[in-house]
């Protein structure tokens, strides 16, 4: 089955590879709760470029036509970018949807989105599933980073358990840091990356859980407070986020690895792969994070 880990934001720019212009996710499809016997739900796949080609797959099997499906006890409709999903009666078990994008031989695999029965029904023929989960932030001191002016900052938060997946953002100054944009980087593992620090980024920051389908959010317990200084002396470049030893992917799906630095000169970042070249035309760098 096509799978991918949750990462809402690693496709939310546009980048320039080899002459060609990079296909990216804007939006992915994102799982729903639907209450039986008569709900129905849309997905959504925005990319970019416009042009690209978008297809759907249904459990990791290609919806074959735009009226009918692999599967004869779904009711679908695929209009280009959307998918209408429709209950049909004796659907028992959870769905996983995703989009395929494919532009001048690239392709892109969205995240799965799962179609969710929802509550505890005990309607004749459907099964009962869970409800959402959101957990509290564990309790823990206040965090303090100071990091030289001109540096990538790295904010860490981990986000709590939630059932979906709990997406962070982060409160700075009175606004909401909810995606990323211009020097903001919204990473999967919920840190917050700000490229060439300034001292106008010091301050306070908050780190927020959000769990779009039961529209709440929960503040974390702590804060993390970062100053910026004006470097005065060289420093050596020492790594401040670093690569786990392992990841683990579905085939087909895309990774995305993390990695940050600092230090005066600010230092570059460069990716190699051991005993082997990156693979050519399925890979970049944005910031310090490697998309594969």
């Amino acid at each position: 089955m096509l799978s991918a880990p949750a990462d809402r934001r690693r496709n939310s720019f546009l980048a320039e590879s080899s002459g060609s212009q990079l296909l990216t996710f804007v939006a992915e499809p994102i799982s729903s709760y639907v209450y039986p016997p008569t709900g129905r739900t849309v997905f959504k796949c925005q990319t970019k470029p416009a042009s690209s080609r978008v297809s759907w797959t249904l459990n990791g099997q290609p919806i074959l036509t735009p009226g009918g499906s692999v599967d004869s006890r779904w009711h679908l409709r695929q209009a280009h970018h959307k998918l209408t999903v429709s209950l049909n009666h004796g659907v028992q078990d959870p769905a996983y949807f995703q989009c395929l994008a494919s532009y001048r031989g690239q392709t892109l695999v969205s995240n799965p989105a799962k179609f969710i029965l929802a509550g505890m029904s005990n309607l004749q023929g459907w099964k009962k599933c869970p409800v959402a989960v959101f957990e509290e932030f564990p309790a823990q001191p206040d965090l303090h980073l100071t990091v030289r002016a001109g540096n990538l900052a790295v904010v860490p938060c981990v986000p709590p358990h939630g059932v979906p997946t709990i997406y962070t953002e982060f409160l700075f100054n009175g606004s909401t840091i909810s995606h990323s944009t211009g020097r903001y980087l919204l990473l999967p593992s919920g840190n917050l990356h700000i490229s060439k620090v300034q001292a106008a980024d010091s301050g306070e920051y908050r780190c927020q859980g959000y769990n779009p389908y039961m529209n709440e959010r929960k503040l974390a317990k702590h804060s993390v407070f970062l100053t910026v200084i004006e470097p005065s002396t060289p420093a050596e470049a020492q790594l401040t986020v670093q690569l786990p030893m392992k990841t683990r992917a579905v085939l087909g799906s895309n990774v995305t690895l993390e990695c940050a630095a600092e230090g005066n000169p600010p230092p570059d970042i460069r990716w190699t792969r051991k005993d082997s070249s990156l693979p050519t035309g399925r890979h970049y760098m944005l910031g310090s994070k490697w998309q594969l």
